[in-house]
C-alpha cells in the first residue's frame, strides 16, 4: 500500500517535521514490524519528507517517499528499481476500467 497526499504540508522545515512524525504515529503497526513505509506526493516535497522522518523519527523501516504524481483511489503502482545513483524510480500508474453491465 502506498500512501497518497495531495498538497500535504507547506515546505518548512518544522512543518515537514510535523507531518513525518504524524504519518509515524498514524502507522504503529508498519513501524513496530519493520514493514517500508511508501508515500506519494503531487508536490516536490518527496525528498524532503522521506529525509526528515529518517533523521527526525530514527525509525530503521525503508522509506520510499516519491514526489509529482498525482494518484487517485484504486489506482495500482508499479515502482522500479532505482535508477540514477539509486535515487530515482521509475513509476507506472495503471487505473482499472470495469464495464458496468
Amino acid at each position: 500500500m502506498i500512501l497518497s497526499f495531495v498538497d500535504a504540508v507547506r515546505p518548512s522545515y518544522e512543518n515537514l517535521m510535523e507531518f513525518s512524525k504524524g504519518v509515524v504515529a498514524a502507522l504503529p503497526n508498519t513501524v513496530s514490524m519493520n514493514q517500508p513505509i511508501m508515500m506519494c506526493f503531487d508536490t516536490d516535497i518527496g525528498n524532503s519528507v522521506g529525509n526528515i522522518m529518517r533523521r527526525e523519527t530514527g525509525i530503521t523501516n525503508e522509506i520510499l517517499s516519491i514526489d509529482e504524481i498525482s494518484l487517485n483511489e484504486g489506482d495500482f503502482v508499479d515502482i522500479g528499481a532505482p535508477i540514477i545513483e539509486e535515487v530515482v524510480v521509475p513509476v507506472v500508474v495503471k487505473t482499472l476500467v470495469f464495464d458496468s453491465e
